[in-house]
């Protein structure tokens, strides 16, 4: 018996009809959601030292990638604030990607972008 549909039927058989790239969309804002935020915050913060100042974080979910810019107070301190980074169990690796004197701050910090990847869960 095939019976006519609704407009609330029709209007949700097309709701179902997704291009891939709005699929694509949808998923990866899911991921992004569902990031392990818990983890990663206690991670970088049983790290940081009041000599290390974060100034961003940019999550790649799809990645299992943080990357983060911060500051430190002098190359000793940004090198150690990475190796300590490498070292804690929730990441695979963090590396050093980029470093540079802030010349206009008279304290002329370190400013510096390093990535981590974070272990599956």
């Amino acid at each position: 018996a095939n019976r006519p549909q609704t407009n609330s039927q029709m209007a949700e058989s097309e709701l179902l009809k997704l291009t891939p790239a709005q699929s694509e969309a949808i998923n990866k804002s899911i991921r992004q959601l569902n990031l392990p935020w818990d983890r990663l915050f206690a991670a970088l913060e049983t790290r940081l030292t009041e000599r290390v100042a974060l100034l961003s974080l940019d999550p790649d979910a799809a990645n299992r990638v943080l990357r983060l810019q911060g500051e430190a107070k002098s190359a000793d301190d940004m090198i150690d604030f990475v190796a300590a980074l490498d070292d804690e169990t929730f990441f695979l690796k963090a590396i050093l990607i980029h470093h540079e004197i802030v010349e206009s701050d008279r304290n002329r910090p370190f400013r510096f972008v390093a990535e981590l990847v974070w272990h599956q869960e």
